[in-house]
Protein backbone atom coordinates (compact mmCIF):
# COMPACT_ATOMS: atom_id res chain seq x y z
CA UNK A 1 0.00 0.00 0.00
CA UNK A 2 1.83 2.91 -1.20
CA UNK A 3 2.06 5.91 1.35
CA UNK A 4 -1.29 8.61 1.09
CA UNK A 5 -0.55 12.14 0.95
CA UNK A 6 -2.58 12.19 3.97
CA UNK A 7 0.19 9.54 5.67
CA UNK A 8 3.18 11.95 4.86
CA UNK A 9 2.21 14.04 8.13
CA UNK A 10 2.80 10.80 10.28
CA UNK A 11 5.20 11.68 13.25
CA UNK A 12 7.25 8.19 13.93
CA UNK A 13 6.94 7.82 18.07
CA UNK A 14 9.48 8.21 20.26
CA UNK A 15 10.16 4.20 20.23
CA UNK A 16 8.09 1.79 18.66
CA UNK A 17 7.23 -1.41 19.81
CA UNK A 18 3.84 -3.85 18.83
CA UNK A 19 2.85 -7.10 18.98
CA UNK A 20 0.62 -8.92 16.10
CA UNK A 21 0.46 -8.72 12.62
CA UNK A 22 2.17 -6.11 10.55
CA UNK A 23 3.28 -5.97 7.13
CA UNK A 24 6.75 -4.10 6.12
CA UNK A 25 7.27 -2.32 2.88
CA UNK A 26 10.38 -2.45 1.24
CA UNK A 27 12.20 -1.15 -1.40
CA UNK A 28 12.66 -2.90 -4.72
CA UNK A 29 15.44 -5.47 -4.64
CA UNK A 30 15.60 -5.20 -0.91
CA UNK A 31 17.60 -8.13 0.16
CA UNK A 32 15.04 -11.30 1.01
CA UNK A 33 15.77 -11.11 4.37
CA UNK A 34 13.03 -12.60 6.21
CA UNK A 35 11.32 -15.36 8.06
CA UNK A 36 10.05 -18.77 6.55
CA UNK A 37 6.63 -17.62 8.29
CA UNK A 38 6.58 -14.66 6.75
CA UNK A 39 4.95 -14.16 3.39
CA UNK A 40 6.03 -11.75 0.51
CA UNK A 41 3.97 -10.03 -2.71
CA UNK A 42 5.85 -7.78 -4.59
CA UNK A 43 7.40 -5.37 -2.25
CA UNK A 44 5.20 -6.11 1.19
CA UNK A 45 6.60 -8.60 3.79
CA UNK A 46 3.42 -9.96 5.71
CA UNK A 47 3.71 -11.32 9.55
CA UNK A 48 0.56 -12.96 10.73
CA UNK A 49 1.88 -13.32 14.44
CA UNK A 50 5.10 -10.96 14.81
CA UNK A 51 6.66 -7.94 16.99
CA UNK A 52 7.68 -4.94 15.97
CA UNK A 53 10.22 -3.18 18.03
CA UNK A 54 13.02 -0.31 18.10
CA UNK A 55 15.86 -0.36 19.55
CA UNK A 56 19.05 1.67 19.31
CA UNK A 57 20.32 1.99 15.71
CA UNK A 58 17.30 -0.30 14.23
CA UNK A 59 13.98 -1.79 14.19
CA UNK A 60 13.90 -5.62 15.15
CA UNK A 61 11.20 -7.53 13.61
CA UNK A 62 10.33 -10.88 14.86
CA UNK A 63 7.68 -13.41 13.50
CA UNK A 64 6.60 -16.62 13.86
CA UNK A 65 6.37 -19.25 15.70
CA UNK A 66 7.09 -17.59 19.02
CA UNK A 67 8.15 -14.10 18.31
CA UNK A 68 11.49 -15.67 18.74
CA UNK A 69 12.55 -15.29 14.46
CA UNK A 70 14.03 -12.62 13.85
CA UNK A 71 14.89 -10.63 10.65
CA UNK A 72 15.49 -7.50 9.11
CA UNK A 73 15.86 -4.93 6.64
CA UNK A 74 18.18 -1.68 6.95
CA UNK A 75 16.33 1.35 6.87
CA UNK A 76 17.66 2.68 3.88
CA UNK A 77 15.22 -0.54 2.27
CA UNK A 78 12.16 0.22 4.69
CA UNK A 79 9.30 2.44 3.75
CA UNK A 80 6.99 1.63 5.72
CA UNK A 81 5.94 -0.76 8.76
CA UNK A 82 1.62 -0.88 9.59
CA UNK A 83 -0.47 -2.77 11.00
CA UNK A 84 -2.67 -5.01 9.83
CA UNK A 85 -5.38 -3.19 9.56
CA UNK A 86 -3.05 -0.37 7.52
CA UNK A 87 -2.56 1.62 10.59
CA UNK A 88 1.23 3.33 10.51
CA UNK A 89 3.47 2.00 13.09
CA UNK A 90 6.76 3.54 11.39
CA UNK A 91 7.89 5.24 8.24
CA UNK A 92 10.81 6.41 6.47
CA UNK A 93 11.54 10.09 6.48
CA UNK A 94 12.45 10.00 2.88
CA UNK A 95 8.40 9.40 1.95
CA UNK A 96 7.31 12.54 3.68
Amino acid sequence: MPVSESEKSFRNPQSVEYDGPFSVEVEPGAKRVEPASATRTDNVVQVANGRVRQVMGGIQLYGLPDKQDPFYFGYESIVCIRKSDGTLLWLNNRYR
